[in-house]
């Protein structure tokens, strides 16, 4: 250091301070470490500051600066460690100097104190007289306070400010023979006490003080403590009272007249002006609250998911079993005449061979700690946003789809979502007029009737029976609507699907929504109930149950049945990867009271959920859903000769199936000669055995044995696009067509009002869910949306088994990636939503997710 003084200097304690940064340690980290002029970005303390020559930030680089008090410093980079989270710098000049001073060496150092806080401790060591020692620590000491708050503005800046004018009170406690000497200690979310000025021997004080808060922090708590000042020894504590900001509007100046708590009387006066940042609505600000407390909320579900699964591992063997067990859905006391065992069989215990990977655990918990920490600075968005609360929750790598909030509206959105969106598997061909619904018989479109749009081949029925005589649960609301749908003509021969009207109870007289003729508030909130009836089906019917709950027994079957060097084990073998270890750990948290996503995202909660899958499952059978049997129970054929245009779950679909077809049709023929040696197999007939075993899998529908080349390539097609092509295929859009909660609600929260006329938009927002339950929603079409390590693409089943086969057919698959992918640029060219759930690359090889 340049400066030289005559006094004796030597080492002694300096500053000390530990203050709490509310973001991740590598978010506080990655913006501390950077030791040049960066700092101006989060400490306003500075005038200017820059790296010396040669600029380059690294241990042993010197940076310049100039702070608000007019004094230039040069500074060190004495160490910094990236792992551990520390860095250190020296002092090396002052100007004006500093009496006596030579030296400071100063250590910063993080701690993760949870997800989303950090610890930071800022500690130095002082080289000077003793005499000015305390001066300078005190100052270091206010210094790196101010720092960390800065850091902790920088990840949460100020929502606003509270002006507090404290005005008066009255009937204070003695405490001797004297009054007090009454004064009041404010404190807003523990950002610092702030004091009024002391009255004077009164009960009755009247101070009229002036304090003023930033509003930092979404807690909304303010705290009033009266004291009476004395002399000597401790001050008296005349009572206290807390305030909750949420209870203030703001905007304007408001009074309170609060009694005094934990003593025997006494009341304060108060007046308030909360003034928020942006014009934010102050409800909006309240919401925001909600979900803060939610990010918590969902913090405590990531360490549940891993605490779970460190449950499940220690309840496991040592060894994996040869021969796997079936257990049995048990009843639950709530509905305990419902018959859950009959549900798909599932594994018995937990498998220590289908535990998922380390690193497949990691990419789920990574995912949602991705969507908490995207969450940040929410309440800062949710003011931008305005009235559209559901938009806010967009940031970063949660990226806004934006054609689908652009029309979702739209009635004819609502048609293309039933061809290319979430749930493309209800919809259903409806060509006789009299099985048109009587309460629905009475709509027309383009100049015709209801039924004569079904004698033309342009209607569609959606029809959601399977929910009806469910019990409503708790605070929400589902309905089982019946709705149709109709094949617009548009100029140039082209066609659209577009919503022609709805109801929501059952029966010949229900109320009737149709855009147009419903007053569009109205419309609006039955349009809400209508696509959060389907969204139960698409979750628990087609998704969870005909996916995840319908394959497990397949998968347990293929580990007993199958020996490991059996061509066609090992064929089918990537198609079976860590579905048990998916749905066991689904099992243990995603629907049980652990971590309990379904009972309070889902409107007819968990049990109801299952009732509708055990319903949908009484009717399951294994040819019977395979993907061109539903699509031909359902009105729809390969040719499109049901005018349907845009399809894309259809087409799509298609092209994988028939190219898988072929791929499991070259594959059996290579490793059977003929039908004979398919009969002969003892493995392959043994597999059909424990499959059909109503004590064993007990799979309705599959073949008892297979006698044909024919019959095992049609069964193990079905197996591998179900769990490969299907599974995807709703899996996959949910962030693009469930994030956005107006487009299509897991839950409403109040049922239609039984007066038929119009609603208004409030009426609309408390049906919706609220913060915390939107914010399930979300995150969790985020989480179940991870991308699989494992694609169809990679046909990873004849890789090495037959080399020149998969050759041939990874060749035809990239032609269906080259198509569908020159469909989806089209599309996204035209502003529109592309498909590529079913580009080959995309689909998940199994159930993994």
């Amino acid at each position: 250091m340049s400066q030289t003084t005559t006094k004796t200097t030597a080492t002694l304690p300096g500053a000390n301070v530990t203050g709490v940064v509310r973001a991740p340690i590598a978010k506080v980290w990655e913006l501390y470490r950077k030791f040049g002029p960066e700092i101006l970005s989060w400490w306003p303390i500075y005038e200017w500051a820059k790296l010396e020559d040669p600029c380059v930030d690294e241990v042993g680089c010197v940076r310049a600066f100039k702070t608000n008090t007019g004094r230039t410093y040069r500074e060190n980079l004495v160490a910094r460690d990236d792992e551990k989270y520390v860095l250190k710098y020296g002092l090396l000049d002052i100007q004006p100097a500093v009496p006596t001073l030579t030296d400071i060496q100063t250590t910063v150092e993080f701690q993760a104190k949870s997800a989303t806080e950090t610890l930071v401790h800022w500690t130095s060591e002082v080289h000077a007289s003793s005499i000015f020692a305390g001066k300078i620590v005190a100052t270091q000491e206010d210094v790196y306070r101010a720092a960390i708050v800065s850091l902790d503005r920088h990840f949460n800046p100020s929502l606003g400010k509270l002006a507090l004018r404290v005005v008066s009170a009255v009937g204070l406690t003695r405490h001797g023979l004297l009054p007090p000497d009454p004064y009041v200690v404010a404190d807003l979310d523990h950002t610092g006490p702030k004091t009024s000025s002391t009255a004077t021997r009164t009960t009755n004080p009247r101070w009229d003080d002036s304090l003023e808060f930033e509003v930092v922090s979404l807690d909304g708590n303010l705290r009033l403590g009266v004291w009476d000042s004395r002399a000597f020894g401790h001050d008296d504590f005349l009572g206290s009272v807390e305030i909750d900001l949420h209870a203030v509007p703001a905007g304007h100046a408001v009074t309170r007249k609060l009694a005094l708590q934990e003593v025997p009387g006494g009341e304060l006066t108060v007046e308030l002006t909360l003034t928020l940042e942006d014009g934010t609505d102050h409800l909006a600000y309240s919401a925001a609250v909600e979900e803060q407390h939610h990010g918590e909320e969902l913090l405590k579900v990531i360490a549940a998911l891993r605490d779970q699964t460190v449950e499940i591992f220690s309840q496991l063997g040592e060894d994996d079993p040869k021969v796997y067990g079936y257990a049995r859905y048990a009843r639950d006391p709530l509905c305990p005449d419902v018959p859950f065992e009959n549900l798909p069989r599932l594994v018995k215990g937990y498998p220590v061979g289908q535990l998922l990977p380390p690193h497949k655990i990691g990419h789920v918990v990574e995912r949602l700690t991705e969507y908490v920490y995207a969450q940040a600075q929410f309440p800062k968005r949710l003011a931008v946003e305005g009235a559209d609360r559901w938009r806010a929750l967009y940031h970063g790598p949660i990226a806004p789809p934006e054609p689908v909030i652009a029309r979702y509206a739209e009635d004819s959105e609502f048609g293309r979502q039933l061809l290319q969106g979430v749930n493309p598997m209800v919809i259903a061909r409806l060509t006789d007029p009299a099985k048109v619904p009587p309460a629905l018989a009475g709509l027309s479109a383009q100049g015709l009737t209801a039924p004569q749009l079904a004698e033309a081949g342009r209607l569609f029925l959606l029809d959601y029976a399977l929910l009806d005589g469910l019990p409503q649960y708790r605070d929400m609301y589902f309905y089982a609507p019946l709705a149709l749908v109709y094949r617009e003509l548009l100029d140039g021969g082209k066609s659209r699907l577009t919503l022609l009207g709805f109801q929501l109870a059952r029966g010949a007289d229900a109320e009737v929504f149709q855009a147009g003729q419903t007053p569009p508030n109205r419309y609006k909130l039955a349009r809400l109930h209508l696509a959060c009836a389907d969204n139960q089906y698409h979750q628990f019917i087609f998704h969870l149950g005909f996916a995840h709950l319908a394959m497990e027994p397949f998968a347990v079957a293929h580990h007993n049945a199958f020996p490991a060097e059996h061509p066609i084990g090992r064929f089918l073998a990537p198609h079976f990867r860590d579905t048990i270890g998916i749905n066991t750990l689904a099992r243990q948290t995603l629907v049980s009271p652990i971590v309990p996503f379904t009972d309070r995202t889902f409107s007819p909660g968990t049990v109801g959920a299952m009732r509708v899958f055990l319903k949908a499952y009484d009717e399951w059978d294994f040819w019977g859903t395979s993907f061109p049997a539903h699509l031909a129970a359902r009105g729809f054929d390969e040719a499109g000769t049901d005018g349907v245009e845009g399809y894309s779950y259809r087409d799509d679909g298609f092209l994988i199936w028939n190219a898988l077809t072929a791929y499991v049709r070259d594959v059996v023929e290579t490793v059977y000669q003929d039908d004979a040696a398919v009969a002969a197999d003892a493995v392959i007939q043994g597999w059909a055995a424990e499959c059909v075993d109503p004590e064993r899998a007990a799979i309705k529908g599959f073949p008892a044995r297979f006698d044909t080349r024919d019959l095992l390539v049609r069964a193990l097609t079905t197996i591998i696009f179900t769990c490969s092509a299907q599974h995807s295929a709703v899996n996959f859009p949910q962030f693009d067509y469930l994030s956005y909660l107006p487009n299509r609600p897991d839950s409403m929260f109040k049922p239609m009002p039984t007066e038929r006329g119009e609603v208004d938009e409030a009426a609309i927002l408390d049906a919706m869910p609220g913060f915390a339950t939107m914010q399930f929603q979300v995150m969790f079409a985020h989480m179940l949306t991870t991308p699989s390590d494992h694609v169809l693409a990679d046909l990873e089943g004849a890789r090495d088994l037959f080399p020149a086969l998969h050759a041939k057919h990874a060749a035809r698959f990239a032609e269906i990636s080259a198509v569908i992918q020159a469909r989806n640029t089209a599309l996204e060219s035209a502003g529109e939503m592309p498909y590529p759930y079913l580009h080959p690359e995309r689909i998940a090889a199994s159930i993994d997710v």
